[in-house]
C-alpha cells in the first residue's frame, strides 16, 4: 500500500505504550455505530462539539445486538488485518519501535490509511509524533511517502512509548476518530504518561483535552466497543500501575467520563495487565471484556479471563471465567475470535510468549493457544489446531540478530480468500506472517515479509 503521511502529530510525540487505570462504568452511552467510512467534509475549523446523543435503551433492559461487535476497535482492526502488514520500517521518522499502529480508510475513498505513534524504546525523554498516513495506491508493500500535513488541526499529544491505536467513531459524526494508549518509560521507576484521543471535524482530526486527558498511568492494553448497546463505543483502559484499570465512559458526543464503576475489583487495583480486547466471545449480543497480563500464582500476577457482558456495562468477578494457562507461557499479549472450523461456534486465540521478568527467556518466543468454547467453559485444543504453528515459531519469527522474538499483533482474518479465517501476524520489527486455516488446523507460519 502506498501512503502519504498525512500529518506529524505534534513535534514531540513520545510513543504511547499502553498505560491506564481502571474503571468500569455504565453511566454515559457510547457513540453512534460506525457505518459505511464517510468521506469527511470539506476542510474548515472544527466545529462545535454536537450535543450528546440520548440513549436509547430496550423497554426492559439492554436488548441483544448480532451486530455488536461491528463498530468495536477490535472489528475494525480485524477487517484491515491485511492492509496492516505494511512495510513500516521504511516510513522516514518511525525510530526502532513501531507498535501503537491501526490501519482503516479514515477518509471514505476506499483506499486504508494508518495511524502510527512511532518512537525510541527504553529512552526517558524520547520522543516521536504521532503520524496519520494516507493510502493512496490500495493495499500493497509500497514506500511511505511524507505528504502535506492537512489532516490534523491544532496541537498534537506529545507522548512515550505509545502501546495501542484505536479507531472508531466515537462522537457521531460517520468518520473514525483515534485514541491512543500508552505506559511510558519502560523501566524504573515507571513514571507512565498520559493517553490521547483526537476527533474528527471539519475535515481534520484534533486532540481534545477533557477532565480525564491530564490522568497519568501505565497503559499496557486498551480496547474500544459498545458495552452498554446504546451505539456508544467507550473505551476500557488497562492500567497496570498505581490505579487499577478503569473506564472512559462516551456521552455519544465524544465527550468521556472516567470511572471505575462496573469495573470487576480484581482489575480495578493494579495488576500486572498487558492486554484487553471487547469481543462477544459467546455470540449473545453482548460484549465481552477479556483482560491478560503475566499469569502465576504470585501477588503480583493476573489471570487471563473473560468477564462476560450482559449489555449494562457492568462486569463483575461473579460472572467470569479464568481461561486455561500454558505452562512456561505465561505472558499473554493479544486475542483473536473467530469461528475456525465452521462449527457456529468462535474459537479464542490467546498469543503468548515466555519467561518472567528477570529470567533469560523473557519475551522470547511465540505461542499461539486455541481455546474451543461450551457454553461458557473452555478446553485448550492447540495440540490438534497450533502444534505446527507453534513448532514454526523459533524458526520464522526472528528478530533483528535472528533470536525467536514474539508477535504482537495477531488477528482473526482469511488472508487466501477460501472463506476461512487464518492467522495473519506482525512483530516488532517490521515483519508479517500469516499461518493457513485448513478447517482442522493451522498450517506453519509463512513469512510475508
Amino acid at each position: 500500500m502506498k501512503i502519504a503521511w498525512i500529518t506529524t502529530l505534534g513535534a514531540v510525540a513520545a510513543l504511547c505504550l499502553s498505560a491506564c487505570g481502571g474503571g468500569g462504568s455504565d453511566a454515559g452511552a457510547l457513540a453512534a455505530s460506525t457505518p459505511a467510512d464517510v468521506v469527511p467534509p470539506a476542510l474548515s475549523p472544527p466545529p462545535a462539539a454536537p450535543a450528546p446523543v440520548p440513549e436509547v435503551p430496550g423497554p426492559a433492559g439492554p436488548v441483544p445486538n448480532a451486530l455488536i461487535e461491528a463498530s468495536s476497535s477490535y472489528a475494525i482492526a480485524a477487517a484491515n488485518a491485511n492492509n496492516s502488514l505494511l512495510n513500516w520500517t521504511q516510513a522516514p521518522g518511525f525510530g526502532d519501535m513501531w507498535t501503537a499502529r491501526a490501519v482503516a480508510d479514515l477518509d471514505g475513498d476506499g483506499l486504508p490509511d494508518a495511524v502510527v505513534a512511532p518512537g525510541k524504546f527504553l529512552e526517558m525523554n524520547a520522543s516521536k509524533p504521532l503520524i496519520i498516513l494516507k493510502g493512496t495506491t490500495g493495499p500493497a508493500d509500497m514506500p511511505l511517502v511524507i505528504a502535506d500535513p492537512t489532516w490534523v488541526a491544532g496541537v498534537a499529544p506529545n507522548m512515550n512509548h505509545a502501546r495501542k491505536v484505536l479507531l472508531t467513531d466515537f462522537n457521531g459524526d460517520g468518520v473514525k476518530d483515534i485514541f491512543v494508549c500508552a505506559h511510558g518509560y519502560d523501566a524504573p521507576p515507571f513514571p507512565g504518561t498520559t493517553n490521547a484521543l483526537l476527533l474528527s471535524g471539519g475535515g481534520k482530526w484534533q486532540l481534545a483535552s477533557q477532565p480525564w486527558s491530564s490522568f497519568v498511568g501505565f497503559t499496557h492494553g486498551c480496547a474500544a466497543g459498545d458495552v452498554r448497546n446504546t451505539s456508544r463505543q467507550d473505551i476500557f483502559v488497562a492500567n497496570s500501575q498505581g490505579a487499577g484499570s478503569y473506564w472512559l465512559v462516551n456521552d455519544g458526543a465524544g465527550n468521556f467520563t472516567k470511572t471505575q464503576e462496573g469495573v470487576p475489583l480484581s482489575i480495578a487495583k493494579p495488576a500486572p495487565l498487558f492486554t484487553a480486547e471487547l469481543l462477544d466471545v459467546d455470540g449473545d449480543g453482548f460484549l465481552d471484556l477479556v483482560v491478560g497480563g503475566v499469569e502465576g500464582s504470585s501477588p503480583g500476577s493476573q489471570a487471563t479471563v473473560v468477564f462476560w457482558g450482559e449489555g449494562s456495562g457492568r462486569f463483575s468477578d461473579a460472572r467470569s471465567t479464568t481461561l486455561p494457562s500454558v505452562a512456561g507461557w505465561p505472558n499473554v499479549l493479544v486475542f483473536a475470535a473467530a469461528d475456525l472450523d465452521a462449527d457456529g461456534t468462535r474459537e479464542l486465540v490467546v498469543m503468548r510468549t515466555k519467561g518472567l521478568a528477570g529470567d533469560a527467556d523473557f519475551y522470547k518466543g511465540y505461542l499461539a493457544q486455541v481455546l474451543k468454547r461450551t457454553g461458557r467453559t473452555f478446553a485448550d485444543v492447540s495440540s490438534t489446531w497450533s502444534s505446527e504453528l507453534n513448532a514454526s515459531a523459533g524458526t520464522v519469527i526472528k528478530d533483528f540478530a535472528g533470536a525467536p522474538t514474539w508477535v504482537e499483533w495477531t488477528w482473526a482474518a482469511d488472508r487466501d480468500g477460501d472463506g476461512k479465517p487464518d492467522l495473519v501476524g506482525s512483530d516488532a520489527y517490521g515483519g508479517a506472517y500469516w499461518a493457513r486455516n485448513t478447517g482442522a488446523k493451522f498450517l506453519a507460519w509463512a513469512k510475508i515479509r
